[in-house]
């Protein structure tokens, strides 16, 4: 499963050619939920998320990686959260 992300990951990061998306952490449980990997990336709004997903869709080689993913996990699941008051992330 890293793998797989591990090489789709350049296609779907240079298919945001606006450079809107950061990736702040990639990870995967070895307990709780098995065979889930968590994405975490930094927007400044839910539209440019949504403009970044698009971009990365028409992407051939993610399509690919999410090909070979999908088959691995048992849900994808996406959620929006916003900085805490403290994060220098604002």
């Amino acid at each position: 499963l890293r793998e797989a992300f591990a090489a789709g990951l350049p296609s779907k990061m240079s298919a945001d050619t606006e450079g809107r998306g950061q990736v702040a952490f990639m990870g995967w449980t070895d307990v709780g939920p098995l065979n889930r990997f968590v994405e975490l990336w930094r927007y400044s709004s839910m539209q440019e998320a949504m403009a970044a997903r698009e971009a990365a869709r028409a992407s051939k080689e993610w399509r690919e990686t999410i090909g070979v993913v999908a088959p691995m996990v048992q849900s994808f699941s996406t959620a929006f959260y916003r900085p805490a008051a403290h994060s220098p992330w604002q």
